[in-house]
């Protein structure tokens, strides 16, 4: 029984044996999130389309996570999720405008995970603004820095999650610099 694969090759496919080419925008995004980090800093970079943003809309599930652009890194023995999260809540109303409001409205937390789930620890601080086309993600505290690179991880998952879309999750290399 022969078996059919998909591989992406920079806008080629390959399926079943067949070269096929994929026409790609410049404007779409070719990853899903780029780290970058420092011996003071870390810099997550998530690429975003422009639109009007709209939040808590009413098909979403209480207590569901609307918004996530995160990462979750495996670093000394621990999981670790660095990130932004909007979570509809009960009380919610539905709202829209930018993307700067939007990130003004959710969460920009640290969390450390255990097969129980993940636990924000508000020790630890990663700050989150707009840059042109960009959900931009910065860690300059030092105990966050030493939680999250202590032992220099070689790759993080991003984690993307818009509403009515299914969740991405994407193996990248962190980028030392």
């Amino acid at each position: 029984m022969k078996k059919w694969g998909i591989i992406f090759l920079a806008g080629y496919c390959v399926f079943g044996g067949f070269l096929l080419y994929l026409a790609i925008s410049q404007e779409q995004p070719t990853y899903v999130c780029q780290i970058n980090v420092t011996d003071r800093s870390a810099r997550l970079d998530f690429p975003v389309h422009d639109q009007d943003w709209e939040w808590y809309k009413p098909e979403t599930p209480i207590n569901k996570a609307e918004y996530t652009w995160a990462v979750e890194i495996n670093n000394a023995d621990r999981t670790l999720q660095a990130g932004f999260f909007l979570f509809k809540f009960s009380d919610a109303h539905p709202g829209h405008g930018s993307l700067k409001e939007l990130l003004d409205t959710g969460q920009m937390s640290v969390s450390i995970c255990s097969e129980l789930g993940c636990r924000v620890d508000d020790e630890y601080n990663i700050e989150f603004s707009v840059e042109k086309s960009m959900v931009v993600g910065v860690v300059e505290d030092s105990r966050t820095m030493n939680l999250l690179f202590s032992e220099k991880p070689s790759s993080a998952t991003c984690i993307v999650r818009l509403p009515n879309a299914e969740e991405v999750k994407s193996e990248t290399a962190i980028i030392y610099e």
